[in-house]
């Protein structure tokens, strides 16, 4: 099983905009030219972008090797013999965790863990008694960790190539991920699933930092929302695990769990304060059994950690195991993974509604007159604040759309995507949550796309607003030269001779003659649009 990094480990860095080819998708100028260029807004190719394969001299990695030259027939392996070779040597090969469940005769228990690459080969390696099952969990992706897990149990590489990318956009040609096909799973023995997990921000400097990403082997990219008048200080981390299992002889299994949290970075990785989950993290998931009722149960019962899917795993099998049932073993092992997944959506689906929410009772607002007419008067002048606005909308539709897609993907993965009719008992239950959790997901997205239409509607509203104003105006001009014209004509042929002069006896003769090419302008433009009236009226 691989896990992801937890938040309390979270470091968050600036990067610039688009660093390997300054493409900003959030800037005003036009840098769509070379949108089709490979590579030239790849997120993959801005963070972490492979190195070349570094020259290694330690000790021989066969699971390694033989992912690379797996990679030249297998373009799916590629991105992940890359990113293993060019680790070898460095920091990042041993940068990750790793942790053994032990299940024998009902009981769970954990080894000393975290455990380092050295530490978890001579567990491999142990000879005697074994318990009848073993739940193999790794956080990232680490290639001394990988190189030990995958030759012992012999994984297949496509389940640690699924953990490497999960990106908004792809425009690379170099770094194929195509997913697992729900048939890949092989009854349940070997799947991903996606999911976000919300952290709050407190430090406003995230205004002016650029994209944000996790501190970690694998590419995770943090989501904010910082336009200019919808600032969200909640940022969406995508984070996937992925799951897989094989049976030995005389009914023993062992189960690998790989699951990703991380710190957020470049070079320098920078510490990000006041860092919180969003609502405090997910809500516990175990069932009630009265316990809060007892005041001496209540202090004791603690609550799972939620600083990584790696802690809350091993405090839920330790603490907690009397909770899971429902399928056979060894997929019973992904049982407190899918719970915890699950119970992410649920939070985020929080901050779905939230957000749309906001939109909605602007509009609301707005559109009923629930604000005084002079703000009134100044949301429809305003049409930076309606664009701004429109601006969020689509970015939150786009946002939804694509955890749309990450939740159909989950459901084909457990093998739900046409119903839970096939299951029967704690199996149909547990299923039919992750249905709810689709079809709420899907109704907040489809209420988010049923906001951009009336806020381009405003748009329009005010953009037509503003074309009558400017109508007016120049059908004030027109007046005022109706009125200036006959005037100015008259001052100018009486100034030819000095007798028509202020102050002279003959300067009678200029308002005289002025009322009456006024009057004959007038005439003629009202006999012009009366003749304009009745020809419509015919």
């Amino acid at each position: 099983m691989t896990l992801n990094p937890g938040y309390n480990n979270i470091r968050l860095e600036a990067i610039g905009r688009i660093q390997a080819s300054d493409f900003d998708l959030d800037s005003d100028k036009n840098q769509l030219d070379g949108i089709y260029d490979d590579g030239t807004w790849a997120q993959t190719e801005i963070w972490r972008k492979p190195l070349p394969p570094r020259d290694f001299t330690g000790e021989s990695q066969p699971y390694i090797e033989a992912v690379e030259r797996l990679s030249h027939g297998h373009p799916d392996l590629v991105f992940l013999a890359r990113e293993l070779l060019s680790a070898r040597g460095t920091g990042d090969a041993r940068r990750g965790r790793a942790a053994v469940l032990e299940f024998s005769e009902g009981r769970v228990t954990a080894t000393q863990q975290p455990l380092n690459p050295e530490q978890l080969k001579n567990y491999c390696q142990q000879q005697g008694t074994r318990p009848r099952g073993r739940l193999y969990i790794l956080e990232d992706i680490a290639t001394d960790f990988v190189e030990v897990l995958g030759s012992h149990l012999h994984v297949n590489p496509s389940f640690f190539a699924e953990q490497l990318r999960a990106v908004h956009w792809e425009n690379s040609r170099k770094a194929s991920n195509p997913p697992f096909y729900p048939s890949m799973s092989a009854d349940g023995l070997m799947f991903s699933l996606g999911y976000p997990e919300l952290v709050r921000f407190g430090d406003k400097k995230l205004r002016e930092m650029g994209n944000l990403f996790c501190h970690s082997n694998v590419y995770r990219r943090v989501g904010v929302q910082r336009m200019k008048r919808f600032y969200d200080d909640v940022g969406s981390i995508r984070r996937k695990t992925s799951f897989w299992s094989r049976r030995g002889c005389h009914g023993t299994w062992d189960v690998g769990k790989e699951l990703y949290s991380s710190k957020i970075v470049d070079k320098n990785p920078i510490e990000v304060p006041n860092l919180h989950l969003y609502q405090g993290g997910y809500a516990d998931f175990t069932p009630w059994d009265g316990w809060a009722l007892n005041d001496d149960i209540t202090l004791t019962r603690e609550p799972p950690p939620r600083s990584s899917m790696f802690d809350d795993i091993i405090f839920y099998w330790t603490k907690r195991p009397q909770y899971c049932s429902g399928q056979e073993w060894p997929a019973n092992a992904a049982f407190y993974m899918k719970k915890i997944a699950l119970a992410n959506w649920m939070n985020a689906l929080e901050h779905v509604q939230r957000c749309t929410s906001i939109l909605e009772f602007h509009l609301e607002a707005v559109g009923g007159h629930r604000v005084s007419e002079e703000q009134l008067g100044q949301s429809l002048n305003d049409i930076e604040h309606l664009e701004d606005m429109l601006g969020a909308v689509y970015r939150l539709k786009t946002d939804r759309l694509q955890l749309n897609d990450w939740m159909n993907n989950n459901l084909a993965a457990l093998g739900i995507s046409n119903g839970v009719g096939h299951l029967d008992g704690k199996n149909q239950e547990d299923a039919q949550d992750w249905i709810y959790a689709r079809e709420r997901m899907a109704m907040w997205t489809s209420r988010t796309k049923d906001l951009a239409p009336p806020t381009l509607g405003w748009v329009s509203l005010v953009e037509s607003v503003k074309s009558i104003d400017e109508a007016q105006g120049s059908r004030d001009l027109v007046v005022m030269g109706t009125v200036f014209l006959p005037l100015s004509l008259v001052a100018s042929i009486l100034s030819m001779n000095a007798d028509f002069l202020p102050g002279s006896p003959m300067f009678w003769v200029y308002p005289v003659c002025s009322t009456v090419f006024l009057a004959a302008m007038s005439v003629l433009i009202l006999g012009r649009n009366a003749v304009k009236f009745w020809k419509g009226h015919s």
